[in-house]
């Protein structure tokens, strides 16, 4: 499908992505704001809880992310991929609502 096709396909999931947690309450995207100097990678947390647990909990759900704990940083980091579609960037938004709202 080549490189610049599958570039714009996993841009185009994390700007929803990244779009979609701008608009949940008490979350924090540790990525950058300028659009231009953000990858396919997401990392994020949501204001009072552990970072760990929330990870766990997107776990429970059969959504991997990986924590970053690396200088202070404290973060979910979600990536997204070719394998991935708009329903699944969905899901994992529901979802990290879900554990903010509770």
């Amino acid at each position: 499908i080549g490189f610049e096709r599958l570039f714009k396909r996993n841009k185009q999931l994390s700007e929803k992505f990244y779009s979609g947690l701008n608009d949940i309450p008490n979350v924090r995207i540790l990525s950058p704001e300028e659009e231009n100097c953000r990858s396919s990678i997401i990392t994020f947390n949501i204001e009072g809880n552990d970072y760990r647990d929330v990870a766990g909990k997107l776990s429970d759900r059969r959504i991997r992310v990986r924590v970053v704990a690396e200088a202070g940083l404290e973060g979910i980091r979600a990536s997204f991929h070719i394998y991935n579609n708009e329903k699944e960037v969905d899901f994992v938004l529901n979802s990290i609502r879900e554990i903010a709202e509770s």
